[in-house]
C-alpha cells in the first residue's frame, strides 16, 4: 500500500511542477458528506454514508480550464444490507470449515442475514475544472483513488429454528452480533468521477460529485465460505454521491 501511495503522490507533484506557475495556483480545504450504494447480483443495494475533508489545490492550465489535485481522509460505511433467506439449507449458511454433523446441515429453515461495511479511506481525486467565462458555476471530471484501511465487516444471522440457532452458536455459527476484520478488502479503489458546482462567492465553492467505481470491492472473488466475504460470488460496484464544500485562501 505505500508504493500505491508514493506512486499516487508522485503523478500529482509531477502534475502540479508541470502545470503550475508561481503565484497562479490556488490552496484551499474541502469537506463533504457522502452516501454510498454498493451493487453486486444476488443481493439488492443498503445505501451507506459517510464525512471528510482534506485539502484542494487550483492549478491554472488555461482559460477556464484547471487541474484541482485533493488529499482527503474518510470515515465511510459502505452499505447496511439485509437478506432474507427462504427454505435455505443450514450448510448453505455456515463457513465450510465448520463441522456441522450432517442431519444438522440438511436441515431447512429461514435466516435473515444482516451486514455492515465500515472503514477509513484516503482518497485522491484528480480533477479538471471547466469554468465559463464570466459564470459562477463550473463542471469537473476526473480519476479518484482510494486507499482502505482498518475495514470491519458486522454481520449479524437470525435463524427461524430457534434449535438450530443454539445448536451452532458454540460452534462458531450464527451470533447475535459480531464483527471482524474485513482482509478481503481490495488495497485501492479506483473511480471516474463527474461533478458540477456553483462559487457562492469568489474563494467559496458547493459542489456535488458522482463518483463510479471501476474495480471490485472485494480481492477475493471466488470465496465460498459464507457469510465472512459478502462479496465472494459476484463483481461489485461502488457508487458515491458527494455534496461538498470548498474554501480556497
Amino acid at each position: 500500500m505505500n508504493k500505491i501511495v508514493s506512486i499516487i503522490a508522485l503523478l500529482v507533484l509531477t502534475a502540479v511542477s508541470s502545470f503550475s506557475q508561481e503565484n497562479t495556483f490556488q490552496f484551499g480545504v474541502r469537506t463533504g458528506f457522502s452516501l454510498y450504494d454498493v451493487y453486486w447480483r444476488g443481493k439488492p443495494p443498503g445505501m451507506g454514508m459517510g464525512f471528510g475533508g482534506g485539502i484542494i489545490t487550483s492549478i491554472p492550465i488555461a482559460n477556464s480550464l484547471t487541474f484541482n489535485p485533493e488529499l482527503n481522509f474518510f470515515y465511510r460505511n459502505l452499505y447496511n444490507h439485509e437478506l432474507a433467506k427462504k427454505d435455505a439449507e443450514l450448510s448453505s449458511l455456515m463457513p465450510a470449515e465448520l463441522p456441522i454433523p450432517p442431519q444438522v446441515g440438511a436441515m431447512k429453515m429461514d435466516a435473515t442475514i444482516k451486514e455492515s461495511l465500515t472503514e477509513f479511506a484516503i482518497g485522491i481525486p484528480l480533477m479538471l475544472r471547466f469554468t465559463p467565462t464570466q459564470a459562477s458555476f463550473y463542471l469537473t471530471g476526473g480519476v479518484q483513488f482510494s486507499i482502505p484501511f482498518s475495514s470491519k465487516l458486522e454481520q449479524e444471522m437470525i435463524l427461524s429454528n430457534e434449535q438450530a440457532q443454539q445448536m451452532m452458536e458454540p460452534m462458531g455459527g450464527p451470533a447475535a452480533k459480531k464483527t471482524i476484520d474485513y482482509k478481503d478488502r481490495a488495497t485501492v479503489d479506483i473511480g471516474a468521477a463527474f461533478g458540477v458546482g456553483y462559487y457562492m462567492t469568489q474563494n467559496f465553492a458547493v459542489d456535488l460529485r458522482g463518483v463510479y467505481d471501476l474495480t471490485n470491492i472485494s480481492a477475493k472473488e471466488n470465496d465460498r465460505h459464507p457469510p465472512y466475504n459478502p462479496f465472494r460470488k459476484d463483481k461489485t460496484w461502488l457508487l458515491q454521491y458527494c455534496l461538498g464544500l470548498s474554501y480556497f485562501f
